[in-house]
């Protein structure tokens, strides 16, 4: 069960992310402020194009986030299953999930829902559960077929 605590947990912050309070609207101010201070002379509509891709990348991050803490989760609570299996189930529950928080922001008077956004979630709770393994993997053959070392003149 602790397994699962912190895919609850950020669960939860995903879903006060999605409330009125991190709206377009909300969030411009302080956007602004650290693309102003990154690029002082940014045009109105680099800046508003910079916006989006801010909160875009925050879709990914998010569900990145959720998908790592999916995969842990499945791993520890169900040791028996191929990586792959708990990868592919921790990335499904991680899109059920975006579909909720989309139809939540659907229900924000500023917000809206988005399937394009359940897809932007999904594709990062992917990159979340695979790096992980992937990384495992990459480790894992390193391990079995260690590189030689280079040697200089002939083998004898």
């Amino acid at each position: 069960m602790s397994a699962w605590l912190p895919v609850a947990a950020w669960m939860l912050v995903i879903f006060v992310l999605s409330g009125e309070e991190f709206s377009a609207l909300e969030t411009r101010g302080l956007v602004a402020w650290l693309l102003t201070a990154l690029f002082p002379h940014l045009e109105p509509q680099s800046f508003e194009l910079l916006h989006g891709l801010v909160r875009k990348a925050a879709h990914v991050t998010e569900y990145a986030v959720l998908g790592a803490l999916t995969l842990r989760a499945f791993r520890l609570t169900r040791a028996h299953w191929p990586a792959r299996r708990a990868m592919l189930a921790g990335v499904a529950l991680a899109s059920a999930w975006a579909v909720v928080d989309e139809t939540h922001q659907a229900y924000q008077p500023s917000r809206t829902g988005s399937p394009f956004d359940v897809l932007l979630d999904s594709c990062g709770a992917l990159v979340g559960a695979g790096l992980p393994l992937l990384w495992q993997g990459r480790k894992s053959r390193q391990r079995k077929h260690p590189a030689r070392k280079p040697t200089l003149g002939r083998s004898r």
